[in-house]
């Protein structure tokens, strides 16, 4: 049993019926690399087997007594797989937008807190003779980095790996979840509440003398911070509906660009993202005057457990902004902005302290995180001040060699990931084999051209290419 970091119970008991955190991402398969019969049985057959690696689909989340002291994760005596892990069909002929249509629908249902909480569809057929996974796991389990390392449990390099790696057995829960046990761990946590409190405290102060250095430093002008945002097409009251889609750009294109400019490989993502999202407004008539803030997540370490997949689940995440210079027409002058952008907010995260954000929420309770955010988004009060930002932008690297599932193929590789209190657009995206694969999630009732923007990106990219000639 193990207490809820505050960054986890933020993700879980700040979620609304319009904002669901759950993550994911949808793998399409080739099946005619197994040997032996791909589909649902040998799915579960290999979950099954490697449980002991998968330590957030073992665990489900339980809350102390009264709901004081916080909430724990508790691995659970026995994992029904067929709850968890389902099968689809889809009317043929389907291709990717039927399966973009599919994963929206799933997307927009809250995740069962009575169980660990993912879940996974083999959907069969897309585009032919392939097959697609769309896994689901509430961002309380997980973040970028260990999301990346179950990938690498969930996946074999050669397509005849066995299911079972190293003779394990799933073992018997490891600590006893009764409501006395509870009751212990409740007091135990409300002990340590002090401490944390203590932790955030002296954040505050170390963030304090940070950024008042980094105001006379040269990366200050180009700083961005919460609510410089400007109301856009983007931003908006979320409801519960999700959109989906899809596109993969070239990974040599992208690291060509990045050659030739001198920046980072996340810089050349945000201009191309720049490039569409201007695209997109202006398909609306609204010729953009000023930039997008985009909230890029950064992974943090503190704890060694977060490169452990067997371990219990949890985030190790802060976040930086960055500016989307949509206003410039000039893809040349749009990369340069974008990467004064991020290397100051990147100085300016250093002035704050790696696990700033991580200390400030851990000390908060979870109760005052839900009442606050259900009272923010109740009141309607995301109306009465600029946005935070205007989306999300997150980037994922993956492996530069092919993988399997159950002996078939990963073809591509979509990432998914959450919308936030008033953003209604998220793009998310990971580079595997020789391309990067790009997954855009969207609330329809802000942003209605999700599928536009998709198309957008590789012609935002070929753009930055051209301008360096």
């Amino acid at each position: 049993m193990q207490r809820l970091s505050g960054t986890d119970a933020g993700f879980l008991y700040a979620e609304t019926a319009a904002w669901h955190m759950h993550a994911g991402v949808v793998v399409l398969l080739d099946p005619s690399t197994a040997s032996a019969e791909f589909g649902i049985d040998a799915l579960r057959d290999v979950i099954a087997k490697r449980l002991p690696e998968l330590g957030l689909f073992r665990y489900r989340v339980m809350s102390g007594p009264l709901g004081v002291g916080g909430s724990y994760w508790v691995e659970v005596p026995e994992l029904d797989l067929a709850a968890h892990v389902k099968a689809a069909t889809l009317p043929a002929p389907a291709g990717m937008a039927e399966l973009a249509t599919f994963t929206a629908d799933v997307f927009s249902r809250k995740l069962d807190r009575r169980r660990p909480l993912w879940e996974m569809w083999l959907v069969r057929p897309v585009a032919g003779d392939r097959a697609a996974l769309v896994i689901k796991v509430h961002h309380a389990c997980v973040d970028g980095v260990r999301g990346v390392q179950l990938y690498d449990v969930l996946f074999d390099l050669a397509p005849d790996a066995p299911h079972e790696r190293g003779g394990g057995v799933v073992r018997e829960p490891e600590s006893d979840a009764s409501p006395p046990a509870l009751l212990c761990a409740t007091a135990s946590e409300i002990l340590r509440a002090p401490a944390r409190l203590g932790r955030a405290l002296r954040a505050v102060a170390g963030a304090g003398r940070g950024v008042a250095a980094f105001a006379l430093s040269a990366e200050r002008r180009h700083a961005t911070f919460p609510f410089e945002a400007r109301r856009s097409l983007f931003d908006g009251s979320l409801t519960p509906s999700r959109s989906v889609a899809f596109c993969s750009l070239p990974i040599d294109e992208v690291r060509a660009v990045r050659a030739s400019y001198g920046v980072t490989f996340n810089d050349v993502v945000l201009a191309a993202c720049t490039g569409a999202l201007r695209r997109s407004l202006l398909a609306h008539g609204v010729p953009p005057q000023q930039p997008l803030i985009a909230q890029v997540p950064v992974g943090v370490g503190r704890d060694s457990s977060r490169n452990d997949p067997a371990a219990v689940p949890g985030n190790f995440l802060s976040a930086i902004g960055a500016v989307l210079p949509v206003q410039l027409a000039d893809p040349d002058a749009q990369l340069r902005a974008v990467s004064d952008s991020t290397r100051a907010a990147k100085a300016l995260h250093r002035a704050l302290g790696e696990n700033f954000l991580l200390d400030l929420v851990d000390a908060a309770p979870a109760a005052l995180i839900s009442a606050t955010v259900h009272a923010y988004t109740a009141l309607h009060l995301d109306r009465l001040h600029p946005p935070i930002f205007n989306v999300l932008v997150s980037n994922v690297p993956g492996p530069p060699f092919p993988v399997y599932s159950a002996g078939a193929k990963l073809v591509a590789t979509y990432p998914l990931g959450p919308l936030l209190v008033g953003c209604g657009l998220n793009i998310t995206v990971f580079s595997y084999v020789d391309s990067v694969d790009v997954g855009l999630v969207a609330c329809p009732d802000i942003v209605d051209d999700v599928e536009a923007i998709a198309r957008a990106l590789p012609a935002a990219l070929h753009d930055l290419t051209q301008a360096k000639g």
